[in-house]
């Protein structure tokens, strides 16, 4: 056998031997990415908070896989704390809110007999009264808004307290959260949602917040949240009276 072929052969068998060496690297190197891979994915515990915020998510809008009731041209559908329902589409604004003129109480899409009214051609948000509907986790369980004036009263910082209509209060206090004070108008005859009468909570010295809000359950793990502008404050029992009515008009699917 020749010197040169017995080279050639070993250079053959080394150039194998590398091949392999390669191969047998490349299969490892695959196998701890796999296994590198597995280790960075999501554990148990991150896929069950996934599944459960997406399951929140879903309470109040439409997810995969849902399918809505079918509806009349005049209505409109809502989903809310994961269960379907039914609106009147004069009054809904959006997928989860309801809003009305005030002080006209016309629907927010205007007469159904086209005519015109007081509020048409204005500001929305200067003559609109909103409602949105959401569910919630017990966040409504806690303290009332009348407990909130108790306690300003118990801690001095009630400034006066007016009555200047029958059935209808409004404190004015001092606040902690550094926005000036409070401005409440509190309608005593609605006690369906706090038995002391339904609390707005308004802020009315600076153009920043001129607005009144108010949130109460309507339904159980439905809330209801109000908002409007300050100037309709003195309205209060009346909006609120308005407001329960247009809900009423809402039917589960």
């Amino acid at each position: 056998m020749s010197q040169k072929w017995t080279r050639e052969m070993v250079s053959m068998k080394s150039e194998e031997a590398v091949s392999a060496h390669g191969i047998v690297g490349m299969v490892g190197a695959g196998l701890l990415a796999a296994t590198l891979l597995a280790a960075c994915g999501p554990s148990d515990k991150q896929k069950a908070q996934w599944a459960e915020e997406k399951r929140i998510e879903c309470l109040d809008k439409v997810c995969d896989g849902d399918v809505p009731p079918k509806v009349a041209l005049d209505e409109s559908v809502m989903k809310l704390n994961g269960q379907w329902f039914i609106a009147p589409r004069r009054y809904a604004m959006g997928f989860a809110g309801l809003s009305f003129y005030w002080p006209s109480k016309t629907p927010a899409t205007g007469r159904a007999d086209g005519q015109s009214y007081p509020e048409r051609g204005q500001d929305f948000y200067d003559v609109g009264i909103e409602v949105f509907l959401s569910h919630h986790d017990g966040a409504m369980s806690g303290p009332s808004r009348y407990d909130h004036l108790r306690q300003a009263e118990a801690e001095g910082r009630l400034i006066s307290k007016e009555v200047p209509r029958p059935e209808l209060e409004v404190w004015h206090t001092r606040e902690t959260d550094g926005r000036g004070p409070g401005l409440w108008y509190v309608a005593t005859q609605y006690i369906a949602t706090d038995p002391n009468g339904a609390v707005l909570s308004c802020r009315s010295h600076d153009p920043k917040f001129d607005r009144c809000v108010t949130a109460f359950e309507w339904k159980p793990g439905i809330a209801a949240d109000m908002r409007f502008r300050a100037k309709h404050a003195a309205d209060w029992p009346e909006i609120y009276q308005e407001t329960i009515r247009v809900l009423q008009l809402i039917k589960k699917a």
